[in-house]
């Protein structure tokens, strides 16, 4: 039995069907810096090599991300006091600004007045919180975002997951009844939203949700059964998730197209960089990366402007 899984694994996995199709390349949080460390920590707070990035969900980091090619960028919001939806990383403030408490304690007048976001956030080269400052007063709420970029689709993360979160997302929306939007976070939010705007059409199952599918899959995709659980959906993959994935990529990604499902891949970090070569040349449906700018050097270096490319020195992959 374990040499029949064994060659139907290898004889899966050398099936190659190439498509010259470019996937759909997501921003993960657009351009920014990235933690020395893999796991957020916040007694360290040191950065990667001083990219000069603008800091999460701002204007800039949001444009950056699109002018280096990307075509959609994601971002996460949370809900202030007074319940506006605004675009920031972490609930617990305490983390990396200089405000303690958290976010749902404030009204986003006083966030916005008050917070300085990068705080408490230095490089690995000795440079000490260089980036205080700078950015006080840009807080971005939901509806800045959807004005700054009308044309272009955006990737939402609610991190609240509450009946309330979808009422004021609903009420923001109705806007904006243009914005092209992508989702990840909670179905049922997506669910609930998708109903009142028409152009809120996907929802890419974060990796850990994947696993719902993934699990079955890798009970019964070497014998050819594909799961219910599989099907109509889009699932993420990272490296760490791939052990006894049958048939990765080329046989997997087919299977999953006949099943009208799609399959993304997450890149947290530029690394393990022979392995992310031999995914580009896949069918895979989208990347979901977050150092946009090496990724989009390597692989679409056409696409990055000049002003970007100088940065790349700054970069240690």
């Amino acid at each position: 039995m374990y040499k029949f899984m064994i060659i139907t694994y290898f004889t899966m996995a050398l099936t190659v069907s190439h498509s010259s199709a470019r996937p759909v390349i997501y921003s993960h949080k657009g351009f920014h810096n990235l933690h020395q460390n893999h796991v957020w920590d916040c007694e360290e707070q040191n950065i990667r090599k001083n990219r000069n990035a603008p800091i999460e969900f701002t204007i800039d980091n949001i444009q950056a991300a699109f002018e280096m090619g990307a075509d959609i960028v994601e971002f996460d919001t949370r809900i202030t006091k007074d319940q506006e939806i605004i675009a920031i990383l972490r609930e617990d403030l305490d983390c990396l600004t200089n405000i303690k408490g958290y976010v749902y304690e404030y009204t986003y007048n006083e966030l916005n007045e008050a917070l300085d976001p990068a705080y408490k956030i230095s490089f690995g080269e000795g440079e000490k919180f260089p980036l205080r400052g700078k950015y006080i007063g840009k807080l971005l709420t939901l509806e800045k975002i959807f004005e700054n970029f009308p044309n272009k689709t955006l990737m939402i993360n609610p991190k609240e997951k509450s009946a309330k979160e979808v009422e004021l997302y609903k009420k923001v929306l109705e806007k904006y009844p243009n914005q092209k939007l992508h989702m990840w976070g909670s179905r049922r939010q997506f669910e609930e939203l998708r109903k009142e705007h028409a152009n809120l059409k996907v929802f890419i199952n974060n990796h850990w949700q994947s696993e719902v599918c993934l699990r079955k899959y890798r009970y019964f995709g070497w014998l050819g059964v594909f799961p219910e659980e599989c099907k109509n959906t889009q699932v993420t993959l990272e490296f760490s998730r791939l052990n006894f994935i049958w048939g990765w990529p080329h046989e997997f990604i087919k299977k999953f197209h006949e099943n009208n499902s799609k399959v993304h891949f997450f890149l947290p970090f530029m690394e393990r960089l022979d392995e992310v070569d031999k995914i580009m040349k896949t069918n895979v449906d989208g990347i979901i990366v977050s150092d946009i700018l090496p990724f989009m050097d390597r692989y679409y270096p056409r696409q990055v402007p000049p002003k970007y490319k100088k940065l790349l020195e700054k970069i240690e992959i």
